[in-house]
């Protein structure tokens, strides 16, 4: 096998480790016998669980940020509904990723938030939806009532915790749950004017 495919199961299978038992309770040597490795080996490839779990991290957060970077809508209310999209695909792209996101939450920010620029891809993420919740208040599209760290957090969740108990199909895709999640959100933050039925 080459180093890179090697590279890549062995983050394959630490990801479904990792989601399924934590970060903590995985050792190296159980993610070496998932991949058919000693798990001295697997310092070839990382130096250490934790650069592991960055690498899992850091990829799906790369990916999010690469394709938020790609939205050229600027209404606000547009804009959210495309960031939602894009957060759902990745969320259910990278389902490893984004469990060990969610649930490890002390761990990555005392350990790897540092690693890989993993918090630097983060807070461009998370000032993304800041940054529109912002705006639609300043332009008089969403309610200034509101708590916009509230919403921001309310969505996030939303999305995120979204791909343990969704699963797409043909008529509930990724694209749809998006706009129900945003649909429901917005519904309480736009200004009565700005409701559409």
């Amino acid at each position: 096998m080459e180093p890179q495919e090697r590279r890549q199961q062995i983050l394959d299978r630490a990801g479904e480790i990792f989601a399924a038992k934590g970060v903590a309770a995985t050792t190296i040597r159980e993610i070496g016998d998932a991949v058919g490795v000693r798990s001295g080996a697997l310092y070839h490839y990382f130096p250490s669980k934790d650069a592991i779990v960055a690498e899992i991290v850091r990829i799906y957060l790369q990916d999010l940020v690469d394709n938020v970077h790609a939205v050229t809508a600027v209404e606000p209310t547009e804009r959210i509904e495309a960031l939602a999209e894009i957060a759902l695909r990745c969320s259910h792209k990278y389902l490893h990723a984004t469990s060990i996101w969610r649930r490890e939450g002390d761990y990555i920010h005392a350990t790897i938030l540092e690693q890989g620029n993993i918090g630097e891809l983060f807070g461009q993420f998370e000032r993304e939806w800041s940054n529109t919740l912002a705006v639609g208040v300043a332009q008089g599209i969403f309610r200034d009532d509101v708590d916009l760290d509230v919403v921001d957090h309310m969505l996030r969740y939303a999305i995120w915790s979204s791909s343990e108990w969704h699963t797409p199909t043909e008529d509930k895709s990724v694209d749809w749950l998006a706009h129900e999640v945003v649909k429901v959100i917005l519904g309480g933050l736009l200004r009565a004017q700005n409701v559409q039925p």
